[in-house]
Parts: structure tokens; C-alpha cells; sequence
């Protein structure tokens, strides 16, 4: 009992900003890749990523930005793991430091909520649809393609000649694979609802 106390102790803000700021220089890029990994054990990150979630939300309970850390999470986890979304964590990490006050949650109905709650609604459709996007092209094609694929958008190639370097290779796939992915997406339940 005395072991979770002192562990509970530790956790300061001091503690999570020193350990993120670690994680975050451990950051390596996969190569041929956008994803981005932990050079460290990838439990540490995992670790770090609830003992901070708990530690916001126990001391400062009610406060408006505390859905936007485990959101900020996810937008991470989902987002190729970059750098760049990893800082935005430990901003708001360091801004509870610099500023330890809780920010109510304002309850009114005005607009600007309505546009933060449609953005991220926006945001989460999305990430869905995306979801359903690569997996439908992963079902439609098999792997020697898709690394062929993947050879044209790693090339040095323009974005024009890119594209047309896959129209071609998804004509030498076989006239019927593009027009079969894209009735494969349109006929996808939530793609059906969303454009209609």
C-alpha cells in the first residue's frame, strides 16, 4: 500500500513534462514511412500517456482542457505519431504548470461551442472515412501492388507526374480494379450516408 502512495507521489507535473520532453526526443521516424515510433520501450509512452491523463483529471477535475488532452492523445496516436502533434501534448501539459488554476467547462449554448463540438464531430467522421478508404484499397489490392504504389509516392517525382504515374499502374492493375475500389467505397454504409 505504501508503494502506490509513493508512486502517486511522484507523479508531478514536473515529472510528466521531464518524462514527455524524454519521450518526445525518442521520437524516430519508420523509414519509408510517415509514422513515427518510440525509440524507447513503447510501454514507457504508454504509461506516461495514463499516469498523465490521471493526473490532470485528479487535480484538476472540472476543467475545460482535460477532454482536450485525451483528445490531443488520440489525434497523436491516429496522426502518424509526429513530433508536432506530440508538442502540442506537452504545451498543454506545461500550460496546467504555468497556469494550476481549473478552467470551468463554460455550459452556455453559444456559437463558439457549437463550432468546437461540429469540428470535432467533423474530425471523428473523418478519421472514419479515411478508415474506410485505406481499407477497402488494402482488400482491393495485394501487397506487390500496394508497394508499387507506395514507389511512386515516395518518389522524387512532382504531384502531377505522381498522379499520373498511378492512373497508369492502376491501368497496368487492370481497367476494372479503380472502378471496382470506387464501388467498393460509394456503396460503404457511412459513405453512403454522408453523401446523401
Amino acid at each position: 500500500m505504501s508503494e502506490v502512495k509513493i508512486i502517486r507521489e511522484e507523479i508531478t507535473l514536473d515529472y510528466l513534462l521531464d518524462k514527455g520532453t524524454s519521450l518526445g526526443f525518442s521520437l524516430k521516424k519508420y523509414e519509408d514511412s510517415a509514422w513515427y515510433y518510440f525509440d524507447q520501450n513503447e510501454f514507457e509512452y504508454t504509461s506516461w500517456k495514463y499516469c498523465a491523463i490521471r493526473a490532470i483529471e485528479s487535480r484538476f477535475t472540472g476543467d475545460a482542457n482535460v477532454e482536450t488532452l485525451k483528445e490531443l492523445f488520440k489525434v497523436f496516436e491516429r496522426n502518424y505519431r509526429t513530433p508536432e502533434a506530440f508538442s502540442q501534448i506537452l504545451g498543454l501539459i506545461e500550460s496546467y504548470q504555468a497556469v494550476p488554476v481549473i478552467i470551468p467547462i463554460a455550459h452556455k449554448t453559444d456559437t463558439p461551442h457549437y463550432q468546437i463540438t461540429n469540428i470535432q464531430t467533423q474530425s471523428q467522421q473523418q478519421s472514419q472515412i479515411l478508415d474506410i478508404y485505406v481499407n477497402v484499397i488494402q482488400d482491393s489490392l495485394s501487397e506487390e501492388q500496394i508497394k508499387e504504389l507506395k514507389e511512386i509516392l515516395q518518389s522524387d517525382q512532382d504531384e502531377e507526374t505522381k498522379k499520373k504515374s498511378i492512373k497508369e499502374k492502376f491501368i497496368s492493375f487492370g481497367r476494372d480494379l479503380a472502378p471496382s475500389i470506387l464501388a467498393n467505397i460509394i456503396t460503404n454504409p457511412q459513405i453512403w450516408g454522408a453523401l446523401f
